[in-house]
């Protein structure tokens, strides 16, 4: 496993990082044995970034973490996140994760999903206050950030700021807006994790092909996957210990899979469950997913037959925009449930 110094923070991380959202379930419920042996067989093979969040996996990735590091915690650099806006929020979710993780301390802790105004208004109620108030008191080692905003540029003043010690920001072959941005806080000293890799599973058929082309930029320093198999732990494990040069034939592979993905850009849904909890149980990520696969597989019928049985379908939306303000993308999610509910109705055969 190659590993990197992350900015200037001291640590050491390996390439591959464990993205804890994607879980393995059974019976409805998060298998938290088989996560945990999961992230075992990833350290086994040299992955020690381990970054995770509140609500992962229906609140349950943190429990799963907390298990996992319990007998090696010197020997893992933990990640995880808070969402709050206002002191008080921030004062829940912090004191949740650390009753969920049982640590002592987090590693690498994120003022998470933040747009500029986010940043703005955390900065003047006294929120990012706590944040390094915790870092004074040793509950957190490393402040950093993870940004989505609709205008890629803002996060400047973020990087600019001297805040933050590392930044994390979605990136992959499809979605490459954040690259200059990645090399510029690399250039700032600040450590560099890239999400989406392999585009919320879009790019899951090449994700070796995908992880490589995150690695060839030498200012992102870590990839963060979120791997739910023990075939997908070991497939990305062997990636990230191989050189990330590519050769011709890769290049043209390259080239090839932004050919024919490029048709699913509209609707660029990585189905990371950020805007579950919709007031009439609309299965937004489910239904975007079913849109995507047909795009890629061309098997509209399957897909037109998964979403008649729906208990609820796109046309029930009653557009309050609740998800809206959830989406980390900054998906027009009312608008985009209109266009896939009028091409996934059965008998439609327009695509």
């Amino acid at each position: 496993m190659k590993d990197t110094a992350f900015g200037k923070t001291g640590l050491t991380l390996s390439k591959l990082g464990y993205g804890c959202m994607r879980f393995p379930y059974a019976d409805g419920k998060l298998d938290k044995r088989e996560a945990v042996r999961l992230m075992n067989v990833a350290f086994d093979n040299g992955v020690n970034y381990f970054d995770t969040a509140p609500f992962y996996c229906d609140y349950e990735s943190e429990v799963a973490v907390g298990e996992f590091i319990r007998d090696k915690r010197d020997k893992i650099i933990l990640s995880t996140k808070n969402m709050g806006r206002t002191p008080a929020e921030f004062t829940k979710s912090f004191d949740d994760s650390f009753r969920r993780l049982k640590a002592d301390y987090v590693d690498v802790f994120h003022a998470w999903s933040m747009s500029l105004a986010d940043f703005r208004r955390v900065s003047a109620n006294g929120t990012l206050d706590l944040l390094f108030k915790a870092k004074k008191e040793g509950k957190i080692r490393h402040a950093a950030f993870s940004f989505h905003d609709g205008e890629c540029s803002n996060v400047k003043e973020v990087i600019d700021s001297g805040l933050f010690e590392s930044m994390l920001l979605s990136f992959n072959m499809l979605k490459r807006a954040n690259l200059p941005w990645l090399e510029y806080a690399h250039s700032k000293g600040l450590g560099t994790v890239v999400m989406n890799p392999v585009a919320g599973g879009v790019l899951s058929s090449r994700a070796a092909l995908a992880l490589k082309y995150v690695w060839s930029h030498p200012y992102i320093d870590v990839a963060l996957s979120g791997m739910g198999s023990e075939a997908q732990v070991l497939e990305n494990c062997r990636t990230a210990s191989d050189g990330f040069e590519f050769t011709s034939e890769e290049k043209n592979r390259l080239n090839e899979t932004v050919k024919e993905h490029v048709a699913v850009l509209d609707l660029y849904c990585t189905a990371c469950g950020y805007c579950k909890g919709c007031s009439e149980s609309i299965a937004v990520t489910e239904i975007f997913t079913m849109y995507n696969d047909a795009v890629l597989s061309g098997e509209w019928e399957s897909a037109r037959k998964k979403y008649a049985v729906l208990n609820k379908d796109a046309s029930d939306c009653v557009k309050c925009g609740e998800c809206l303000k959830k989406c980390p993308q900054k998906l027009d999610i009312v608008e985009l449930l209109k266009k896939v509910h009028n091409i996934l109705i059965p008998n439609c055969w327009y695509i």
